[in-house]
């Protein structure tokens, strides 16, 4: 059988036969019948472990994939634990249902848009809840929806469960890179087959515990099975109704694709970088990839290689450890050293692997320093990449002889705002305020440049509402080396609004930087990052639902201090 993300605008053809109004588990008043958490306020139940009619929960899975004191299994030679249900666990995609950005945005698109309720969370759920979602569809049930997915019940379970271990090695290798697997497009059968990489699996001790198959298929380390799900395309609505037009507005499997490291270039995988092979020394990671459910080795396994750390490791600083400190309402599999050490593997992976910056030429004429800043990506994808709500952007401060500060752009308050130099926000960090345009040079502090995609409704007007953009009103966001779109995908993923910026092209964009300065100065430039901006919350916030309340309790106690992903310092006399 195959499960696939409906697209919008079928679905909501057949809801305009019933009307404008509220479907029929619409009340109108942002509420869906179900026993499950139907506003996304919260709070959510416990992780309750088992086996629903297609899937196990991860709990059931790392009974033998995780690490144990009495198991040599699931150790690297470094002696780093490596057991996937232990570093999957605190990952963007164990929380993807229980992540309060997610609720507090479906939330807001349902409230813009009641009449087309059902169809938005089902079709939201379809990559949140993927093992709930592709249980109700097999059960007969689908549409689902978030009181369902949430509810504490065995579907609300394997719902909770986010993106888990029986969803992506379920998937059959069919289509994967294909039109027809995005947008959701995976295909999971009602077989009792688990799929990985390693030959002659030892089948016994999985079908004796949880009734599975393993069965040797490289799916799992096909970027086109990350593809499914990361490469996201919405059609725009207007009072719940489709307008005809669409937006590609998750595309990293296509900017990979598209780059050096993609299929024509090093065939650099999304799995090498996200769930990589080798441990903290480079060694390949070599183990037994399971032990017994009572903490012993089997004796009958062998070690393995290539054995993937299932960290997932991506862009997100802020919501995992929003999960670890509500978790008395979010409930997460994780604890607390569990999301301490995701998010610090996750600020060494981007301090290390995000990009480099350079400070080249700089030099003062007639009281003018003048300098290019050079930002390489070091991504197979565009930096950043995914849900319009992430942003990079240049600080550059310089100091005199004394330490005084005698230019300074990009900085921030303590909310995340980026503010001028008098340490007023800016416009454009407000609702309503505009949009930072693309600057190839900067020579004042009114604003910096600032690497980011902003959507386009109907109207060309700035939009933050998902459903509401229709295209992209400005998407400067870096391009990585070896940029080469085929004529299909430019279409999608072409960058807007830098027609006028000649340096600004594959492997990155130079900044020239000038200001006025009588003496020597020591120059500073920093390309920082926010995987979530407070101008995004700002726009989200006006909705004004109880899941975008209870997210903005929790965003107050975010900490919002920009990631430095590169920076160079250089004297200038």
């Amino acid at each position: 059988m195959r499960t696939a993300l409906l697209l919008l605008l079928p679905l909501l053809a057949c809801s305009r036969d019933k009307g404008a109004g509220p479907t029929d588990d619409d009340s109108g008043d942002g509420t869906t019948e179900g026993t499950g958490d139907s506003d996304g306020a919260g709070p959510l139940p416990a992780p309750d472990d088992g086996l629903s009619a297609h899937f196990a929960t991860s709990g059931t899975c790392a009974e033998c994939h995780s690490n144990h004191p009495d198991a040599d299994a699931l150790r690297a030679d470094d002696g780093s634990e490596v057991g996937m249900a232990d570093l999957w666990q605190a990952s963007m995609m164990a929380n993807a249902l229980r992540d309060p950005l997610f609720r507090a945005v479906v939330s807001a698109e349902v409230a813009r848009h009641p009449s087309a309720r059902e169809v938005i969370e089902d079709t939201c759920l379809t990559c949140h809840a993927p093992m709930a979602r592709t249980e109700a569809v097999m059960e007969g049930t689908a549409p689902l929806s978030m009181a369902s997915a949430t509810a504490e019940d065995d579907l609300g379970m394997i719902g909770l469960d986010g993106v888990s271990c029986a969803t992506c090695h379920k998937i059959r290798d069919e289509g994967l890179g294909e039109e027809e697997s995005f947008t959701g497009g995976y295909v999971i059968d009602d077989s009792r087959e688990i799929y990985g990489p390693h030959a002659d699996p030892f089948q016994q001790p999985m079908q004796e515990h949880v009734d599975f198959t393993p069965v040797e298929s490289d799916q799992v380390t096909d970027p086109g099975l990350c593809g499914t799900c990361h490469t996201l395309r919405t059609e725009t609505l207007v009072d719940g109704l489709p307008t005809g037009h669409s937006l590609q507005e998750q595309a990293p499997y296509l900017e990979w694709r598209s780059s050096g490291v993609g299929p024509a270039g090093s065939n650099t995988s999304c799995q090498d970088c996200h769930v990589p092979t080798r441990d903290g020394t480079g060694s390949p990671i070599e183990t037994m990839i399971a032990r017994s459910p009572m903490g012993h080795d089997i004796g009958r396994l062998e070690p393995r290689s290539p054995v993937g750390q299932h960290s997932f490791l991506g862009g997100n600083v802020v919501v995992p450890a929003l999960l670890r400190d509500h978790a008395a309402t979010l409930s997460p599999r994780a604890d607390e050293a569990a999301f301490d050490a995701h998010l610090a593997r996750t600020r060494e992976f981007l301090g290390e692997r995000a990009a480099t910056l350079s400070i080249g030429s700089a030099v003062r004429r007639d009281g003018v320093v003048q300098a290019e800043v050079r930002v390489t990506p070091l991504t197979g994808h565009k930096l950043p990449t995914g849900h319009p709500s992430r942003r990079a952007w240049l600080v550059v401060t310089a100091v005199d002889a004394g330490g005084r500060a005698v230019f300074e752009v990009g900085a921030v308050d303590d909310q995340g705002r980026i503010v001028d130099g008098d340490g007023v926000v800016l416009p454009q960090e407000q609702r309503g305020g505009g949009v930072h345009p693309h600057r190839d040079r900067v020579d004042d502090d009114a604003g910096p440049q600032v690497w980011q995609s902003v959507m386009a409704d109907v109207d060309g007007a700035p939009t933050w509402a998902l459903l509401s953009g229709a295209s992209w009103l400005k998407d400067d966001r870096l391009l990585p080396a070896g940029w080469a779109p085929s004529a299909a995908d430019l279409d999608r993923i072409a960058p807007v609004g830098v027609d006028d910026d000649d340096d600004f092209g594959p492997g990155g964009d130079v900044v020239t930087v000038s200001f006025a300065a009588s003496g020597p100065v020591e120059l500073t430039a920093s390309l920082v990052y926010q995987p979530i901006s407070p101008r995004y919350v700002d726009e989200l916030a006006a909705s004004g639902t109880p899941a975008v309340g209870a997210f903005l309790e929790m965003w107050a106690t975010a900490d919002r201090t920009p990631v430095v992903l590169a920076e160079d310092v250089v004297s200038v006399d």
